[in-house]
């Protein structure tokens, strides 16, 4: 339980006296009370720089060069930059950097001065500010810094979150009706017992633009403690409560419905539970941030590299090249089944420069990713892997991170592929008409309406009217509209024993395109047992109705036994 501060002022301002000592409470109550970390016992090394607020009020605030070792208690801030073609604002670079250690101008935006302020307020000397603590035309001090990122959110004794807008020019603190947040609660007797039920306002804005920022998103996994300031209040969330100014009491941070909390329990897991661990937890994490937006379509692989590094650290991966462009060799099948939830147009240039291989989730960020195989939030996968049977050969995997250094999970050079030894098959591609309707099981296999999906038809049988063998879930909707004519590449086949209730599959392929001598995946196909198609027709009273075709397998065991193996390279 947490007692408000009894305000001897109105709080008109989410930054007035009285909210910092609320904040500075909360503070102190999850350093002595919780398990977060880290708490008072040992200082954390500091980041390779932090800004220096200063002991008094009129001490110019300036970036600070870490010595060696040094070790001091520091916060960190999470916002939103914004569109950096419309606002300018200071960071630091090369040619400013050695200023900026004697002194920042006064000419700092909105955020990042009422940042430094309550930085100051909140009895801290350092805070740690991407803009200014990494010298953002500097490629290799970039690369350095991004990768050390997990470790800087996860050490800092509390982050800042800006949550009153969408860029820099918002600021934290904004002017409210102090008395609309004031705690309000009632009496309540319930089974002889007196409880205390408090009274609040629902919040108008359930996502704030801060958690749509793929960036940003990172940063709140990564902290153990925020002090989020919205647009007319302010909250506490730790790993173990979550308050509101106006519920004392707070509540539980597992809350279903915040990605946020439950990607923090997630990532911080210790016990292995039943999922492979640690892989459904990091296709937990792509499939969330996946869904958010990213100021450069580039930023995909470095945006999550912290988090993929202390998944890497905490469980024992000790070799970083087995994280190879988003995915991990040692459960490479599994990284390879990703659909896209919402395919939409693509939004690459010529000018964005490469992402990824196109095996990977990263390749063309153009809407969420799920992963079929994988569990989420304690729900069992839609395929279970550890049943099905592999039907490719990983030969190798050619992959070079941009800086092998300093950031071994951030961007990778271009000319990455692996080398696959397989069976494929010709196909062609074409909508899925009226005529035919899928059960809602396989339909809710490749959440069905994206948009992206078609029918795969058998190419090799010679007729006019050519047999539906699967379905395609392409990866983008340029590829949905091109209709291309596509090479299967079976990945797991399904046992015979396997029951068509849980599965109507009976493989799981690679869409292919090929180029030359190598091939592009370009989706990814189920292909069903054919009772699991139906056709309809008009019935006499006007009632669709359906009519199952014969049970059996086209593309069956006899056809793919027939088809001789490949080796061939996806780039």
């Amino acid at each position: 339980m947490y007692d408000p501060v009894r305000p001897k002022e109105r709080n008109n301002t989410t930054g007035s006296p009285n909210m910092i000592r609320l904040a500075k409470r909360w503070l102190q109550v999850c350093r002595d009370t919780h398990s977060c970390q880290p708490n008072d016992d040992k200082p954390p090394l500091l980041p390779t720089r932090v800004v220096d607020v200063g002991l008094k009020d009129d001490d110019p605030p300036r970036v600070h060069n870490a010595e060696p070792g040094q070790r001091h208690h520091y916060i960190t801030l999470s916002y939103c930059w914004g569109d950096q073609r419309k606002i300018k604002f200071l960071k630091s670079l090369k040619e400013n950097i050695v200023q900026h250690t004697r002194s920042l101008p006064a000419t700092l935006h909105a955020t990042l001065r009422d940042a430094l302020n309550c930085t100051r307020a909140l009895g801290f000397r350092y805070i740690w500010i991407d803009a200014l603590c990494i010298i953002q035309d500097d490629t290799a001090d970039v690369g350095r810094e991004i990768s050390q990122m997990g470790h800087i959110y996860r050490n800092s004794s509390l982050t800042i979150g800006a949550g009153n807008g969408s860029d820099v020019t918002s600021g934290l603190f904004v002017e409210r009706d102090s008395f609309l947040f004031r705690p309000c609660f009632l009496t309540m007797r319930l089974n002889g017992q007196k409880h205390r039920a408090y009274i609040h306002r629902f919040p108008h804005q359930y996502l704030i633009p801060l958690e749509t920022r793929l960036w940003v998103v990172q940063e709140q996994i990564l902290s153990q403690r925020t002090l989020v300031f919205l647009s007319d209040h302010v909250e506490w969330r730790c790993r173990e409560t979550h308050i509101p100014e106006n519920i004392p009491s707070g509540f539980l941070s597992r809350r279903r419905g915040s990605n946020i909390s439950d990607l923090q329990a997630v990532i911080g897991q210790s016990t292995r539970g039943e999922m492979r661990f640690p892989y459904d937890q990091w296709y937990t994490a792509v499939s969330a941030l996946s869904a958010r937006n990213a100021t450069f379509l580039t930023d995909q692989l470095p945006a999550m590299a912290g988090v993929a590094s202390l998944l890497h650290e905490n469980f024992g991966l000790t070799d970083p090249a087995k994280y190879v462009a988003g995915l991990w060799k040692d459960d490479i099948i599994a990284g390879l089944i990703w659909l896209r939830r919402r395919a939409q147009p693509s939004q690459r240039t010529s000018g964005d420069g490469y992402i990824a291989p196109t095996w990977s989730w990263a390749a063309n960020p153009v809407g969420p990713v799920s992963f079929p195989t994988a569990e989420r939030w304690g729900h069992k996968p839609k395929w279970d892997l550890r049943q099905l049977e592999q039907m490719i050969v990983i030969q190798t995997i050619n992959l070079e991170p941009e800086n092998v250094a300093d950031n071994p999970f951030g961007k990778v050079n271009p000319g990455g592929y692996i080398k696959i030894t397989g069976k494929l098959r010709e196909a062609i591609t074409r909508p899925v008409t009226k005529e035919y309707r899928f059960e809602s099981e396989l339909r809710a296999l490749y959440t069905g309406g994206n948009g992206s999906i078609a029918g795969v038809f058998d190419k090799a049988n010679g007729t006019e009217d050519p047999q539906i063998v699967g379905l395609v879930s392409f990866d983008s909707l340029e590829e949905r509209e091109a209709l291309p004519k596509i090479e299967c590449l079976p990945l797991l086949k399904f046992p015979s024993g396997y029951s068509s209730e849980e599965s109507p599959c009976t493989m799981i392929c690679l869409a292919l395109k090929k180029l030359g001598e190598q091939y592009q995946r370009v989706g990814l196909i189920g292909l069903f047992r054919m009772h699991r198609i139906v056709e309809i027709r008009d019935g006499l009273d006007g009632e669709d109705v359906w009519d199952y075709t014969p049970d059996d397998i086209y593309w069956d065991d006899e056809t793919w036994d027939g088809t001789p193996d490949r080796t061939i390279s996806i780039f």
